[in-house]
């Protein structure tokens, strides 16, 4: 069964049911409350005659003629008896409609005086009576009956009335159930057509109206939600195969120089094997120089995949031993550039391998571009580190740029590297949710780097 027509029927069911119960409700109320009406004038009437009896009728009376026996009774009643405690009739009298006497009248006869009792019957015609028997003493009762014809006939049109309106209103209930499920399914049908569009199409961009219940609304927003993360997921993925297959298309450019080099020097090695001397040396210093080209850049290619990784778990790095370290290696590895640290102890939640090759990368930058003797002015101090060499500075222009893979400003093109180092600086650094900023015209000359990471603090130094 569809929901539709489960919500129709459940929403008919329950107004329906409602209809009903009170259509039974107000019969039963209506036929009480004129019942009671009936009780009422018939215990009025009882006592009348009640008191009647006692003035006319006393133990044994003289026999009278019948017509001074008659007692006017008020009120519509068909007629009233006195019985014994046989049931015999002794009196008839308010009306000469016959009706029986019932089995309870000797009981009540034989009761207390005042004991009452109401009951149904019939007269003789099958007539519907109330009757309401008074033990009056002297095992004596009085029997006063009253006709409920006309309150049965109008109970019975009560009763039809009522039914023909529960059979109305069951045919309403199920016309606004039926308008209830349609708009309570609106929402359902327009997420149903949203999920269907996208299914159908792959389209991302479709939303659903945020509107109708709370919970169909909360409905919709979580579905919305999920589209967003679906599209920014999916926007990512376009975007990592772009790159991607902008890094394979860039690398195979950049690899296609130093593997002709190598192949152009190689044969001429193969082809002129008698070649000695300086010539043979030379061949053989450039083949050296271009096999470190092409493995510092596959290195450099592996780690700028590697960035796309998930980062291990992080541990507690002394930010300025690291650096210290690194500042080291560039003593030993970049000539007569001169490197100036100053250092203040810091601790980072990082991955030490990433943020070292980070520092080397910009360390190896600044000694490129540093003059013969030039000074490179490094400094570690609340999560950030900045690098300064004193050479030629950045063009306002490229700097937007100076991040990009592979490339290479115009005035950069004589030095040698891939056009990856500052990539995979800003690489490692925004995967530690933190920034680098260049800053390409430094008073004095120069560029300044800065490495900027978050949740730095100081360390316990234990004395």
């Amino acid at each position: 069964m569809s929901l539709r027509r489960r919500l129709t029927l459940v929403s008919a069911g329950a107004v329906a049911v409602t209809v009903v119960g009170l259509a039974f409700a107000a019969y039963l109320l209506v036929g009480g409350l004129l019942r009671d009406q009936v009780d009422d004038s018939l215990r009025g009437a009882a006592a009348i005659t009640d008191d009647r009896i006692i003035e006319r009728f006393s133990v044994d009376p003289p026999p009278v003629p019948p017509g001074r026996q008659q007692i006017r009774i008020p009120g519509p009643f068909l007629s009233a008896k006195i019985v014994d405690a046989q049931g015999d009739t002794t009196r008839q009298f308010g009306g000469q409609v016959p009706f029986p006497t019932p089995g309870v009248a000797p009981e009540i006869a034989g009761a207390p005086r005042g004991t009452t009792r109401i009951i149904d019957g019939e007269d003789d015609e099958g007539r519907p009576l109330r009757l309401l028997v008074k033990s009056v003493g002297g095992g004596r009762a009085v029997v006063v009956a009253r006709d409920t014809q006309e309150i049965e006939a109008l109970l019975e049109r009560l009763r039809w009335a009522l039914i023909g309106l529960g059979v109305a209103g069951v045919l309403a209930a199920g016309l606004l159930g039926r308008m209830v499920s349609g708009t309570a399914m609106r929402p359902l049908e327009r997420l149903r057509d949203a999920v269907d569009h996208v299914g159908r199409t792959g389209d991302l961009t479709r939303r659903v109206p945020e509107d109708g219940p709370a919970e169909l609304r909360d409905v919709a927003v979580r579905f919305n939600r999920m589209l967003e993360r679906l599209q920014a997921s999916t926007e990512a993925l376009d975007a990592s195969a772009r790159a991607q297959r902008q890094l394979v298309a860039d690398a195979s450019h950049e690899l296609r120089t130093p593997i002709a080099a190598l192949r152009t020097n190689i044969e001429v090695l193969q082809s002129a094997p008698d070649l000695q001397g300086p010539d043979r040396d030379t061949l053989l210093e450039h083949v050296e120089e271009q096999l470190q080209e092409l493995g510092g850049l596959v290195g450099d290619l592996i780690d700028l995949a590697r960035g796309d990784e998930p980062l291990p778990e992080l541990q507690d790095v002394r930010l300025d031993l690291l650096v210290a370290d690194e500042v080291a290696w560039a003593r030993r590895h970049a000539g007569d550039v001169v490197f100036a640290l100053e250092a203040e102890p810091t601790v980072v939640d990082a991955d030490p391998e990433r943020i070292s090759r980070a520092v080397r990368n910009l360390l190896d930058n600044a000694a490129k571009f540093s003059p013969p003797g030039g000074v490179v002015e490094v400094a570690v101090a609340d999560g950030a580190i900045a690098v300064r060499d004193h050479g030629r500075g950045i063009d306002p222009d490229d700097v937007p740029h100076v991040f990009d893979r592979f490339w290479r400003a115009d005035g950069a093109r004589d030095v040698p590297g891939s056009g990856l180092g500052l990539a995979i600086v800003r690489q490692a650094v925004e995967a530690h949710g933190g920034e680098v900023v260049v800053d390409g015209a430094v008073p004095g000359g120069g560029a300044r780097f800065e490495i900027r990471l978050t949740g730095a603090t100081a360390p316990t130094l234990v004395s």
